[in-house]
Parts: structure tokens; C-alpha cells; sequence
């Protein structure tokens, strides 16, 4: 972001638990809509997106492309908050497959820290890594690269809750269910963290697209501390 676009943002200073350290919270504004940038999957059909002051809509119908949200330099990340409501059906698993799977890889919502690395891709690690790596590389401040993806979600079975996993696909993404769902309806995606992470911005995910589910996700409020 600008720093016109940091202005949308509201600090507010809290005491913590004890009263002699101070803890600043940081609610990201939702609107305008120029604050994201989404990305794309080869051959994979897009959500929809609405964005208002009140919320981010996203429609998901077998379809997926993250959202970014690129910070205008690193902020250090010890915690976060956010508010989301599923509407619709719960997706289902296959009988006996776990989530996560090459075949069962959809979630109702993920939300990834994008974490500061030294440098960016040279010209041949560029050639070779994925599309959306490349093209979520470019939205980072300058000079970052990508460290790796870390990312909390909700998930389909309580079993998941609290384990870190590796995601199929890349290492770059590694994932941790903190937020088991049982049925539509709101829901948070809460954690705080024991050291702070710095990190360039946010990868926000709702995705349908391996066992073709439809629903809707509203975000109402992410915030970071």
C-alpha cells in the first residue's frame, strides 16, 4: 500500500495484561477496493468479489484466486483477529479422505501471513517457480523476496485443529487449522503468536475448486497486532 492507503487504517493503543507493556492494534481497512490485488491459477475459474466498508464478499463456485493485501513495508506481526461469516452449505469431505489432499485442497477461508525474505527470485528461479509466486512476488515492497506463506484457516474436521502442515503443492506454503467449522454461520480466525513475524502482507483464500462446493464468505474485520 501508499501511504495514502495506510490513512484508511486505525491504530489503537491498548494496555495488555500486564500494565506496564502497551500493545498496538491495527484494524485494516476493508474498502477501497484498490487495497487488494487478486491472483490467479492456471485454469482454475476466479471468485467473485465485492468489496464495501462493511465487508468483502467473496463468492466461491468451484472456483478459487486469492486475494492480496501487500503491505507499503514489513510490519511486525505478534497476533491476529478475523471476523468472517460462511454463508451456505458447509462443503463436505469424500467419505474417508482427509483435508488438505492433493483432491480435497479447498477451504472456506485461509488467511497467510506473507512472511519478509532477504531477496527477491533472480532470473532463473523466476523461470522455474510457479506463476502465482511470481506474480504475488510483485506486489511485495521492494527490495523483499518471499520467505515462505504462513497460513491459518478454519477446516472441516476438529481432528486438524493446532497441526502444521506442509501444503502439497509448494513448501513456500505452510498451513495450521485453528478454526474447526461445524456449520454455516460467523466465525473467527484467531492467534496470537510467540514472537512476532515480519511480515509484507496478506494472502486472504476461500476456494472450491477440487470438490466443487458453492458458498459465500463475508469478511468483516481483520486485525493485527
Amino acid at each position: 500500500m501508499n501511504s495514502t492507503k495506510q490513512n484508511y487504517g486505525r491504530s489503537t493503543r491498548l494496555k495488555n495484561y500486564k500494565p506496564s507493556i502497551l500493545a498496538y492494534f491495527l484494524i485494516l481497512p476493508l474498502f477501497p477496493q484498490s487495497l487488494w490485488k487478486p491472483i490467479t491459477f492456471d485454469g482454475v475459474p476466479k471468485n467473485q468479489v465485492y468489496y464495501s466498508k462493511e465487508k468483502v464478499k467473496i463468492k466461491v463456485q468451484n472456483s478459487a484466486s486469492p486475494l492480496i493485501y501487500p503491505f507499503d513495508k514489513p510490519k511486525k506481526v505478534a497476533g491476529l483477529s478475523v471476523e468472517a461469516e460462511l454463508i451456505g452449505t458447509l462443503p463436505r469431505l469424500p467419505q474417508g479422505k482427509a483435508q488438505g489432499l492433493k483432491e480435497t485442497d479447498d477451504y472456506v477461508l485461509r488467511i497467510g501471513l506473507i512472511l519478509k525474505g532477504d531477496s527477491k527470485l533472480n532470473w532463473m528461479q523466476r523461470q522455474m517457480a510457479p506463476s502465482w509466486l511470481v506474480e504475488m512476488e510483485k506486489l511485495v515492497p521492494a527490495p523483499y523476496g518471499i520467505k515462505h506463506v504462513e497460513f491459518f484457516t478454519t477446516c472441516l474436521n476438529s481432528i486438524k485443529k493446532g497441526k502444521r502442515q506442509a501444503h502439497y503443492m509448494n513448501e513456500k506454503l505452510q498451513e495450521t487449522c485453528v478454526t474447526p467449522l461445524t456449520k454455516p454461520g460467523k466465525f473467527k480466525i484467531e492467534k496470537d503468536f510467540s514472537e512476532s513475524f515480519e511480515v509484507l502482507g496478506l494472502w486472504v483464500a476461500s476456494d472450491a475448486d477440487q470438490l466443487k462446493n458453492q458458498f459465500e464468505v463475508h469478511i468483516h474485520k481483520i486485525e493485527l497486532n
